[in-house]
C-alpha cells in the first residue's frame, strides 16, 4: 500500500536540474513514529514524473521552531503554570533530541507580540516561558500566524516548525482573511503543529480558526490536536516533540519545477501515514 500526499512546490523553487529535499514524518496505524526507513521506502514525483531518491534519512538539520500562543488564561482549568510547563517540556524534549534547535516565541492575546527571536539566548526564552499570564479576553490567531510566517521565512534553518497553542474559549478578533494567512504559511515553508485547548463550557465557535488550524496543519505536513484537560495539553506537546524529532529528510533529483508544479510524496508500507506538505491549487 502506498500513502501519498500531493504538494505544490514553493514559488522560489528553481526550474533547473538540482537536488531538492522535503521534511516528512511517518507514523503507524497507532500514530507512533516509524524509524529505520530508507531510500527504497519513499516515492517522489514532480508533475507526475518519478524522481530519483538521492537520500532518505533521519533529519539532521536543526529545527527552527516558533512557539505561538494566546497564553490561554481566563479559565481556571488552564493556568499560566500549566501552559508554561507544557511548552517548557516541549522545548526540553526537542533540545535533548536536537541540541542545536532554534526557538522563538510570539504571543497573540490582543496585539501580536514577538517576545523572543531566533537569535535570542536560550535563557531569554526560558525566562519568557515562565511569564505567560494574561487577562486579555480576546486573541488574534490569523494576525499572529501572519507575523509568525514572516519570521519563519527568515529562520536560521530551512526545517521550519510553527507550534500553536490556542484556546477555544477566547474570542478571536483577527483582522486577516484565512486565505491570506494560509498563503503566508505556505510561502514560509513551515509545518503547522496546533493544539486547540477547549473548556467544558464557554467555547467560541470560529470557522476561521477551525479552517486555519485543520487545513493548515494537514497541508503543511504538521498535525492538529484538540484537548480538554491540562494533562491533554501536556501530552500533546510531548507527542508533537517526539514526532518532529522523528522527521525524515528526503532528498530527490532532478527536482526543478515552478511554483505551480505538483510534488507527490509517498511511503511504502501497509498502515503507514505520511505527514508531508500537500499544498494544492484552488
Amino acid at each position: 500500500m502506498l500513502a501519498v500526499l500531493g504538494a505544490y512546490l514553493p514559488a522560489t523553487t528553481r526550474a533547473t536540474p538540482a537536488q531538492e529535499h522535503v521534511f516528512v514524518t511517518v507514523v503507524d496505524a497507532k500514530g507512533r513514529p516509524v524509524d529505520g526507513l530508507g531510500v527504497s521506502d519513499f516515492v517522489v514525483e514532480v508533475d507526475g514524473k518519478p524522481q530519483e531518491i538521492v537520500r532518505a534519512e533521519k533529519a539532521q538539520v536543526p529545527p527552527s521552531i516558533l512557539l505561538m500562543t494566546d497564553r490561554l488564561g481566563l479559565n481556571s482549568n488552564y493556568t499560566a503554570f500549566d501552559l508554561s510547563k507544557a511548552l517548557n517540556d516541549f522545548v526540553k524534549a526537542v533540545r535533548t533530541g536536537a541540541p542545536d534547535s532554534k526557538f522563538a516565541l510570539t504571543t497573540f492575546d490582543g496585539p501580536v507580540v514577538q517576545v523572543t527571536k531566533f537569535t535570542s539566548a536560550p535563557a531569554e526564552l526560558d525566562k519568557a516561558l515562565g511569564r505567560l499570564s494574561t487577562v486579555s479576553p480576546t486573541a488574534a490567531l490569523l494576525d499572529g500566524m501572519s507575523s509568525a510566517a514572516n519570521d519563519l521565512a527568515r529562520a536560521p534553518t530551512d526545517r521550519r516548525i510553527l507550534l500553536v497553542v490556542v484556546a477555544s474559549y477566547r474570542l478571536d478578533q483577527s483582522s486577516l482573511r484565512t486565505d491570506i494567512a494560509g498563503e503566508q504559511l505556505r510561502m514560509s515553508n513551515a509545518s503547522l503543529w496546533a493544539v486547540e485547548v477547549r473548556a467544558e463550557t464557554g467555547n467560541f465557535s470560529s470557522q476561521a480558526r477551525e479552517e486555519t488550524l485543520d487545513t493548515g496543519s494537514k497541508m503543511s505536513g504538521g498535525l492538529r490536536d484538540v484537548v480538554a484537560s491540562r494533562s491533554g495539553l501536556g501530552n500533546s506537546c510531548k507527542r508533537f516533540a517526539e514526532l518532529i524529532l522523528s522527521q525524515y529528510d528526503v532528498t530527490y533529483s532532478p527536482a526543478g519545477g515552478t511554483g505551480r508544479s505538483r510534488l507527490a510524496v509517498g511511503v511504502k508500507g501497509s498502515g503507514l501515514r505520511l505527514l508531508a506538505p500537500s499544498w494544492l491549487s484552488k
